[in-house]
Order: C-alpha cells, then sequence, then structure tokens
C-alpha cells in the first residue's frame, strides 16, 4: 500500500492562509479575510477582530456566529479588548454562565511598528493540552503577521491624507503668492507715476522707501543718494508751510494710529501750488503701527487728486487683505513644515535655492535655510536626478517623482512659477520623506503629470 500523503506542513498552512489577505487594499476587506481565516485556523465557533484608536472601536469584523451569539459574546469581548488594549497584556476571563457554554475564550493583542492596534478574540472547545499549545503558536505567528498588515493598511491611508492636505496648503499659498503678486504690480504701477509722490516711514520716523517722482520733486542736497533714512520731519519741510495745525501727517498717523491728512503751501517761480498728503499706518498684527504710507498730489488737479486718493485707497485696502490671508496661511504653514517630514523648497530659472524650510531636511543633515544661495545644481551633484527633476519643471512640467537621497526616499512634486506673462521665473516643491512607508520593499521611481 502506498503510504498515506502527508499533509501541508504548518508554514504552507500559514503561506496559504496569508496569502489572500495580502490582496485586501481596504482595513475592512482585511478584518473579514483575518477573521475567516483565523476560524479556519483554530476551528474556532466564533471569531473577532477589533481594531481600536485609544478606547474607541475603529473597525470591527466576525466569522462563524450568528446574530444571537454575537450578541451574547461581544460584550465580553469588548470587555477584555478594553482592559488589554490599556494594560498591554492579554487577558482573558471565562464567559459569564449562559453566554457560550462549553466554550472558552481566547485573546490575542494586535502590536505591531511599537503599537497596540486591538485585539483578536476567540472562542472554541477546549482540546488536548498539546494540541491547544500549538494551536496557540500557530495563531500567535498569524496574529503578529496580521498586525504588521493592519498597521501598514492605516500608515498608508494616514499618508495619503496628509499628502492630500498638503497638496491643498500648496495650491492655496501658490493663489495667495498670484493674488499678492497682481497686488504688488498694480501698487507698483500707480505709486511710479509723475503726479504721484510717495514714501514710506518707519516706526522711528525714518524713510525706508520713496518713489522716483520724489526725487525728482523734492531732490536733496547734492552729495545724498537719496532720502532712505532720513527724517520723514525733515522732508515734510521740503513740501511747503503747512496750513492750520498741520505738521508732518506721517508723525500725526504713527502717533495716533488713525489716516492723518495735511495741506501745504509751496512757492514756485510760477505761483504758489497747494499740495495735499495722506498719511495711512501699516498695522503689525498686535494692532499696533509699524510703519506708514504718505501720498502727495498737487491740488491744482483736485479732480485727479480725488479719482487718485479713492483708486489707492482701494488698492491699499485689497493689497491690506491680501497681506493678511497671505500671512496667516504662511504662518500656518510654516507650523505645518516646521512639524512635519517634508521639503517645501523653492528656486529661480538658475537653479539657485531661494526657499529650503521643513522638518525633512534632518534627514539630509540640513538645517532650514541653510542652502538658500546655493545652486540645487552643485549642491546635489551626486544625485543626478533632481538635476533632471529641475530642469523639467524649469521647462514647464509639474509632475511628482521619487528621489533617493542616500537612505532617505522623498515623494517629491514640483511645479514652475510664472509670472503675470506666464514666463517661467523658478521652481516650487514639496518634497515628502517616505522612507518609512518604503522600508518593507524596494524603491520604485514615480513619475506623474500633475
Amino acid at each position: 500500500m502506498n503510504p498515506k500523503a502527508a499533509g501541508p506542513s504548518e508554514p504552507e498552512r500559514l503561506f496559504d492562509l496569508l496569502e489572500p489577505l495580502l490582496a485586501a487594499e481596504t482595513l475592512p476587506a482585511l478584518l473579514d479575510l483575518a477573521a475567516a481565516s483565523m476560524g479556519r485556523l483554530t476551528e474556532a465557533h466564533a471569531v473577532a477582530v477589533f481594531v481600536t484608536d485609544g478606547q474607541s472601536v475603529v473597525g470591527e469584523s466576525w466569522h462563524g456566529a450568528d446574530e444571537a451569539r454575537r450578541g451574547r459574546l461581544r460584550p465580553h469581548f469588548l470587555g477584555l479588548t478594553h482592559q488589554a488594549v490599556k494594560t498591554g497584556e492579554p487577558v482573558v476571563t471565562p464567559f459569564p454562565a449562559g453566554a457560550a457554554d462549553g466554550l472558552e475564550p481566547y485573546l490575542y493583542l494586535l502590536r505591531a511598528r511599537g503599537r497596540t492596534l486591538g485585539t483578536l478574540c476567540c472562542a472554541r472547545t477546549p482540546g488536548k493540552p498539546a494540541e491547544q499549545k500549538r494551536l496557540v503558536g500557530v495563531a500567535q505567528r498569524f496574529v503578529a503577521m496580521m498586525a504588521g498588515m493592519i498597521a501598514a493598511l492605516q500608515d498608508a491611508s494616514s499618508w495619503r491624507a496628509t499628502r492630500t492636505q498638503y497638496e491643498r496648503w500648496f495650491r492655496q499659498l501658490d493663489q495667495h503668492i498670484r493674488v499678492l503678486d497682481r497686488e504688488r504690480q498694480k501698487f507698483a504701477a500707480l505709486v511710479d507715476q509723475n503726479d504721484v509722490y510717495v514714501f514710506v516711514a518707519d516706526a522711528n520716523r525714518r524713510i525706508r522707501w520713496a518713489n522716483r517722482a520724489l526725487g525728482l520733486r523734492f531732490p536733496i542736497e547734492e552729495g545724498t543718494p537719496s532720502w532712505i533714512g532720513r527724517s520723514c520731519t525733515e522732508l515734510c519741510t521740503r513740501f511747503g508751510e503747512a496750513s492750520g495745525d498741520g505738521g508732518c501727517p506721517a508723525c500725526t498717523a504713527l502717533d495716533t494710529n488713525l489716516p492723518a491728512h495735511g495741506e501745504f503751501r509751496q512757492a514756485t517761480d510760477h505761483g504758489d501750488r497747494i499740495m495735499y498728503a495722506t498719511a495711512l499706518p501699516i498695522k503689525g498684527p498686535d494692532g499696533k503701527p509699524q510703519e506708514v504710507i504718505v501720498m502727495m498730489q498737487d491740488l491744482s488737479e483736485l479732480e485727479t487728486l480725488r479719482k487718485s486718493e479713492a483708486r489707492l485707497r482701494e488698492l491699499f485696502e485689497e493689497r491690506r487683505r491680501a497681506e493678511e490671508a497671505l500671512d496667516r496661511t504662511n504662518k500656518h504653514l510654516s507650523a505645518v513644515v516646521a512639524s512635519s517630514p517634508i521639503v517645501l523648497f523653492a528656486t529661480d530659472r538658475e537653479g539657485v535655492l531661494t526657499l529650503s524650510e521643513g522638518r525633512g531636511l534632518e534627514g539630509l543633515g540640513r538645517r532650514p535655510g541653510e542652502s538658500v544661495g546655493r545652486s540645487v545644481f552643485d549642491l546635489y551633484r551626486d544625485v543626478p536626478v533632481v538635476a533632471e527633476n529641475i530642469r523639467r519643471a524649469l521647462r514647464g512640467q509639474e509632475f511628482t517623482a521619487l528621489v533617493e537621497m542616500g537612505p532617505v526616499v522623498f515623494e517629491t512634486h514640483y511645479a514652475p512659477i510664472r509670472d503675470a506673462k506666464g514666463e517661467i521665473t523658478g521652481v516650487l516643491g514639496v518634497a515628502t520623506d517616505v522612507t518609512a512607508l518604503r522600508r518593507g520593499g524596494p524603491a520604485r521611481r514615480l513619475d506623474a503629470a500633475a
């Protein structure tokens, strides 16, 4: 007679049970397959899997129990689960009378990556001690591998959600930058007009900026290149004789934190000219004035003055709102970038870094801002794919690619920066450290057009 064919070995049996679990793409699907596989492995009357977050159950699956039996077993299994998750040790107490006569509870902790993810609970008939010991050993190995799969699915889901959030912030920041650039261009076009004289002074009454028309209309003594750094009071005396109680409107606006106005009579070879000044305080986050912008115009063209002032006020308010919105976004983004495993960077059209921030720089041994001013082509000459990706973005492509830098793997999104004419002026990118996610398998190149 032929000897009886030997059954599958224990490793083969475990592999057969785990193989369908590897194809599960969602947590509910994985839990359903795990419960069914554990039922076949231990021949249990009922199997329950609980995935927890603190004391809350965020995932649950059953196998082999009808509704009535499940209703009797669930309170006991949940009690054991909460106690085991809290203590970090398996806890087993017999079923209460009438809940599952003739059955014993078995509980296995789902642990992976230094976390307790939940429990796997079984209700089955007691067997011989040797058989019990063997089943417990096999079940523990099965549960350990299943816990690793659960942790991987959870981490992947969390990473996808985080990436979506980063991309949303990236688009929002880009929109705010574009809005602010449009406002800057409108403001620059307005203040560069020859009939509008504009300067900005700081809280110490020192002039920090003045447009070209102001220097032409009110030149300073020979040998001094500009009004920058001079007192705004000194400049106001050049406007002419102040009417009424007026003085330097810039000082008044800074002192009162309110808009200030003033009229000045200036004697010229062609008769007196009346100059009208408007000073608007620029407030900081604390509401106190940090700067003041002063606009001067000749009242001989009063109608033009009225239209220009109204338009300037409108542009100033639009710019202020855009700056406030951008400031809030920048602070929010800065906090996220500083605490997240990402690198936010930007280059000019020559590949010179103009921005380098984020906790992800730690993996490269660099500090935020350390590489600003350096060429990305020189800085990463040993990683040719970086130069290739930057050149692609400078040619107008927006895409995402994986980049390996030694032991660190980044998933990087590149986008060209364009000016108002649509011309490319640089590259903006977000690199996410995905080293931990890719630790379980070889890195693969990701190159998808956005």
